[in-house]
């Protein structure tokens, strides 16, 4: 316990407290931008399947359009949602059931089963566009993407935290020992000399620091 008591401990502990106040400001701010960068960079990817759907659909129709459906939805690892149907809900191409239209940014509930404990993560969320009075195209996510690159993030700053935690306390220990140990050389030497032993002298560590010139100075006292 005397450890915790010593200044240098104080002031370690202090110095950590502020490390770690300044890296949880520096990760939130983090944790923000990429927050914000994740999910745009969903809505751009449903974007750019939008454009290359209407470009498809305006270069040769229908058949174009549903086309580029397919290829967009080949070897996509299940993340990606896109349907094309007419205005009177029949399916034409994707892999989503029929949807009321809508327009502009929508989200919308995972069509197969999910696991209750993660029906709240799975969200599809995406875009709606008509391509003509008559046809309307959706794209969409697995939001499910960005929130789990964000708790890798969150659980990669717990680590990052709890690591500076422990080498803060381990070197406020380290320097506590170090202070504790010169002072307990001052200590016996002093009562050494208080006991009769008047050629005792506390030894310096050539270190120059404050200690060494409090040594110094009992020294040229005691002489």
């Amino acid at each position: 316990t005397r450890l915790f008591r010593t200044e240098s401990f104080r002031f370690t502990a202090i110095f950590a407290a502020l490390i770690l106040g300044a890296m949880l400001v520096f990760m939130a701010l983090v944790y923000a931008i990429s927050h914000e960068a994740f999910r745009d960079q969903l809505q751009n990817a449903t974007l750019h399947d939008l454009d290359s759907v209407e470009a498809g659909y305006r270069s040769e129709g229908v058949p174009e359009a549903k086309e580029v459906v397919h290829q967009r939805l080949f070897g996509s690892h299940g993340t990606d949602y896109l349907l094309l149907e007419t205005a009177s809900k029949v399916k034409l191409a994707g892999n989503l059931p029929a949807m009321p239209v809508v327009l502009g940014e929508r989200r919308i509930p995972m069509p197969h089963p999910i696991a209750v404990e993660d029906r709240g993560d799975h969200e599809i969320v995406g875009q709606g566009r008509l391509l003509s009075p008559t046809l309307y195209v959706f794209a969409g996510r697995d939001l499910y993407v960005a929130i789990s690159a964000e708790e890798s993030m969150l659980h990669a700053f717990g680590w990052v935290l709890a690591a500076t935690l422990v080498m803060a306390l381990a070197g406020g220990m380290l320097l506590s020992n170090s202070f504790l140990s010169r002072m307990d050389a001052i200590t016996r030497t002093c009562r050494a000399i208080m006991a009769g032993h008047l050629s005792n002298r506390i030894p310096e560590r050539g270190t120059r620091d404050e200690f060494d010139q409090l040594v110094r100075t009992i020294n040229a006292m005691l002489d």
